[in-house]
């Protein structure tokens, strides 16, 4: 995708491309130069945030197929101690 969208120019649209999702058009509107200063000083706390969701997900992927596994299951007498 990402080759397809930087051969395209200004104003151009790509042929249809497919994708693991189906596929798709990409039609460019425009190009913005990049602020170099600004890209240097931000990347570091953008990349940080992206690294700990992918943590999260990662966390929360794995607890998910552990709880799957678990089979945890409640004995009666369990049952009513935790309904009281």
């Amino acid at each position: 995708m990402k080759d397809v969208a930087f051969a395209l120019a200004p104003g151009k649209t790509s042929p249809f491309v497919k994708s693991p999702d189906g596929g798709l058009v990409l039609h460019v509107v425009s190009r913005q130069p990049v602020d170099e200063a600004k890209l240097k000083a931000e990347l570091p706390a953008y990349t940080a945030k992206v690294r700990e969701e992918r943590r999260h997900q990662a966390i929360n992927e794995w607890f998910r197929k552990e709880s799957e596994l678990a089979h945890i299951t409640l004995s009666s007498a369990n049952k009513k101690a935790d309904s009281n």
